[in-house]
């Protein structure tokens, strides 16, 4: 099966057109954790879980387990946990539990949760990833209007192959970069 390039662009222009969720999206209150899904399900619009949410109860309870969170205090979470959770969304789709675990325990710096409150740097570091994602959702848009390009001249069903092959190999090599970078090892 051969793909058109107005099915390509109509492809492309659907995941880069997801929604975020901002800072100023959190309110300065303590949620509980059923408040916590519907805001992420009202304000994240991306492809869902199985179930059709974007986050779950059994989600957030693993990540305060497997201690990505700060822990949680009586049943309601503060708007810095509500901001961990919206930075290990983004991180988890690409990136293991593990290696999110050590970005947020090297984020967060000796001693941890306990002594360091850092939302302040998280606020600012996901502010500057949302400005710099609409840049690069242009770049995005560019490069694969160039990869296919190249492919072009091919026969479809070979420029099809080719072009899914290069996009595969495209993301695994910028998993393999973020992985490293939270790892601090080559890849």
């Amino acid at each position: 099966m051969a793909i058109s390039n107005e099915a390509l662009d109509q492809i492309v222009s659907s995941v880069l057109s997801d929604e975020d969720m901002r800072v100023e999206d959190i309110p300065n209150l303590d949620l509980y954790m059923d408040q916590i899904i519907t805001l992420f399900d009202e304000k994240i619009r991306r492809a869902p879980a199985a179930d059709g949410r974007v986050l779950t109860k059994t989600m957030i309870n693993n990540y305060s387990k497997d201690g990505l969170i700060k822990p949680i205090r009586g049943k309601k979470y503060t708007r810095e946990q509500i901001l961990q959770m919206l930075v290990i969304y983004n991180l988890k789709q690409t990136l293991s539990i593990g290696e999110i675990k050590q970005f947020m325990q090297e984020l967060y710096g000796e001693g941890g949760y306990e002594k360091n409150d850092r939302r302040e740097e998280l606020s600012s570091m996901y502010n500057t990833y949302l400005e710099h994602k609409a840049a690069s959702r242009d770049e995005t848009q560019q490069l694969v209007e160039q990869m296919a390009h190249r492919v072009s001249g091919l026969p479809e069903q070979q420029a099809r192959g080719a072009l899914i092959l290069e996009l595969c190999s495209l993301s695994a090599a910028l998993r393999r970069i973020a992985s490293g970078l939270c790892t601090g090892e080559e890849q």
